[in-house]
């Protein structure tokens, strides 16, 4: 009876109840394979596949994203070609629903092709909960993926925000792992995080100790960053007069040496903030947005204030080590004795190449193509493996010469 029943509703001549029926079998069939061959599940799938296929805008887009759902709850990866398609959909409605599918289905297959949709926000909270359905192994595979910088900074920057939502020890610890990433803006997301983690449990996330370790290490970080800031910035000045000897050539490289002075830029701002969202693990956190405000505010005063506001806040091994950065930057009579002096720029390029993201890298390598500087191969070739594409197209790019 029960047979003729769920049959009944599969067969139904009314297809918003068989498309229905079918959801509902493909949930119940996921750890079922008795329940999914009396019922050819999959042979149901293809059939609707097939039609859809066929004459796609002769069916209404809740029923595409019906069956979307329908195959994600199947987790048949004979299917993921349909998934696929329309996660490059330009429908928001069908584009929302082939995410949740991929996320239902747990396939790897898929986690890189979601994880590059928290680019647009509007699809970002639905990305978020299709990574976390594939549970906690997802963990430590975005852990491993921002370790090997597998994904454009970008979309690395995002994964301490899903890492959060699981909520476990195991998710506090590699948050805590993730403020040694080479992307600093994957730190200062997980910073974040850990901030608001602390918040939300009324209880510190990070042991002292490691805490005060990251700390320096940030430091060290932002006052490298000055040091590249001031380095590129010399060698755009200095190599500005021979412009007019080789226009064309030169000023596609002082392009390039531009972009590296503003990511570097750009670096040096977020490191500052990882650097305040570390002490607000220690300290209060509104008090470190007040400093933090006060630093960046356009009148001297202010800054001033802010920073011997927080110079009676730091214990003393802390303030020896942030208090000359800040008063470098940020107060123009500085009196903190720190002398940011420009390197070599081949030696400089070399840090980065080694020490940054891949984002950074893709900028060190374009620029490198114009210099073709016998020194920096031997860095390039351990390079030539890189998980990111594009990073392993420019290291071919650099070495290709040297092969002629």
């Amino acid at each position: 009876k029960d047979v003729k029943t769920y049959l009944h509703y599969l067969d139904h001549e009314k297809d918003y109840i068989k498309n229905a029926a079918l959801l509902c079998l493909a949930n119940a069939c996921r750890y079922n394979k008795t329940l999914e061959k009396k019922y050819g599940l999959n042979q149901r799938i293809e059939s609707q596949i097939a039609a859809f296929s066929k004459d796609e805008d002769s069916h209404r887009k809740e029923e595409i994203a019906e069956l979307l759902l329908t195959i994600g709850y199947s987790g048949n990866k004979d299917f993921d070609h349909f998934i696929e398609k329309y996660l490059k959909s330009k429908n928001a409605l069908l584009l929302t629903y082939a995410i949740k599918a991929a996320g239902l289905s747990k396939h790897d297959v898929f986690i890189d092709k979601i994880g590059s949709l928290v680019r647009q926000e509007k699809y970002r909270e639905d990305v978020f909960k299709a990574l976390h359905n594939f549970g906690e192994p997802i963990v430590k595979i975005l852990y491993k993926k921002d370790e090997d910088e597998d994904l454009p900074d970008d979309i690395r920057a995002h994964i301490p925000d899903v890492i959060k939502s699981f909520k476990t020890k195991q998710s506090v610890v590699v948050l805590s792992h993730l403020l040694s990433s080479k992307d600093v803006v994957v730190r200062l997301n997980a910073s974040r995080v850990l901030d608001s983690i602390e918040e939300e449990n009324h209880k510190n996330t990070i042991p002292d100790h490691k805490l005060i370790s990251h700390f320096y290490d940030e430091c060290d970080y932002y006052k490298n960053t000055l040091t590249g800031i001031k380095t590129i910035e010399n060698a755009i000045k200095s190599i500005g007069n021979e412009i007019a000897n080789n226009p064309e050539d030169r000023m596609v490289e002082q392009a390039d040496r531009d972009r590296l002075k503003n990511h570097l830029e750009t670096q040096s701002n977020q490191s500052i903030e990882t650097i305040f969202n570390l002490l607000s693990l220690k300290y209060k956190e509104s008090d470190m947005e007040v400093v933090l405000m006060g630093i960046k505010n356009d009148t001297e005063e202010s800054k001033i204030n802010a920073i011997e506001f927080l110079e009676n806040l730091l214990t003393t091994n802390l303030r020896s080590k942030l208090m000359p950065l800040l008063e470098y930057s940020f107060l123009s009579n500085s009196e903190a004795g720190l002398s940011i002096k420009s390197i070599p720029e081949s030696e400089c390029l070399l840090n980065l190449l080694d020490e940054r993201g891949a984002d950074t890298k893709i900028l060190v390598l374009k620029l490198m193509l114009h210099l073709r500087d016998e020194s920096f191969i031997k860095p390039i070739r351990k390079l030539e493996n890189h998980k990111n594409a594009k990073v392993r197209a420019l290291v071919k790019k650099n070495i290709e010469p040297v092969k002629k």
